[in-house]
């Protein structure tokens, strides 16, 4: 089902593409920017939301630089047994897609683990459980294609943006916490990021 978007929506969709704003009030800095006030542009978010254009609002993070190893897993499962091994792929934590293909290897699912023994493990244990073959194809060649769409000329753009680093990042444990809250979804409200501003973390950058 299409939606009708406003300009005012479609310049917000456009603007949202390139990343929130890191500071304090961030939808604050984007009504600026779109000659807006803060509150109408909260309204705005929110309705895309809701109406499903913009899916979720949160973080992106290398995972290779926390020094995770992923890969695209592939099997054929019978009709019989889909519901039960797709509940049981959905329910790991370290899977982060899921896809159901018109195809003979009809479930796709990308997972990621500290090492590519963890990986071939949990493939194992997968395939003992359901009797089943699953096929471990690990990246050969990085590519990073940035999608975007265009809201406003409904055009898709293309092109290929930087690869992520593969080096590991050494992170201290204040920073492994900013990681872990931001990979969840941020609230549509004034100061998103005021959940990061607890005693433990003492973020100055955003608190101040």
């Amino acid at each position: 089902m299409s939606v009708h978007l406003t300009k005012l929506q479609k310049q917000l969709c456009n603007a949202l593409q390139d990343g929130l704003p890191i500071c304090r009030k961030p939808y604050d800095d984007l009504a600026k920017y779109l000659n807006n006030d803060e509150e109408t542009i909260l309204q705005e978010v929110r309705g895309l939301k809701e109406s499903g254009v913009i899916r979720r609002i949160r973080a992106l993070i290398n995972s290779r630089a926390l020094g995770l190893t992923g890969t695209l897993v592939a099997a054929h499962i019978p009709e019989e047994n889909l519901q039960q091994v797709t509940a049981a792929v959905n329910s790991m934590e370290d899977v982060s897609h899921n896809y159901l293909r018109g195809h003979h290897y009809n479930l796709w699912f990308t997972l990621q683990a500290e090492s590519a023994e963890q990986i071939e493990a949990v493939i194992l244990n997968l395939s003992r459980r359901f009797g089943i073959d699953f096929y471990n194809l690990p990246v050969e060649r990085v590519f990073k294609l940035d999608v975007r769409f265009d809201a406003e000329g409904q055009e898709p753009l293309s092109d290929t943006g930087q690869i992520p680093k593969n080096e590991k990042a050494e992170l201290n444990e204040a920073e492994k916490l900013i990681l872990a809250k931001l990979e969840n979804e941020l609230d549509v409200i004034s100061e998103p990021f005021e959940f990061l501003c607890g005693k433990e973390l003492e973020l100055r950058k955003f608190c101040r």
